[in-house]
């Protein structure tokens, strides 16, 4: 899954495409401004069931659980990293 918008502030942002769904995190981040950016991270990452877990064969970080939440995930991931996200997440 991925997410092509988000409904915050009474505004909609949206991605256009999946290419451009990889930068509407940065996108909602820069006009949301940090205190409401920050406290939706916490929100949504702390309340999530889904996980970021590494592979223990290739090394490699995945998402595992709700394909919904999995989707989430990814939109914050591709504003923070994979251990921006973890670290928000403990």
């Amino acid at each position: 899954m991925t997410v092509m918008g988000v409904l915050g502030q009474l505004k909609a942002h949206r991605a256009s495409n999946v290419e451009d769904s990889e930068k509407l995190a940065e996108r909602v981040a820069s006009q949301f401004g940090e205190e409401a950016w920050e406290a939706l991270q916490e929100g949504v990452l702390w309340n999530s069931s889904a996980r970021i877990e590494k592979n223990p064969d290739s090394g490699k970080y995945e998402f595992n659980g709700n394909v919904t939440e999995m989707g989430i995930l990814k939109f914050f991931k591709n504003k923070l990293g994979f251990e921006g996200c973890i670290a928000k997440k403990d």
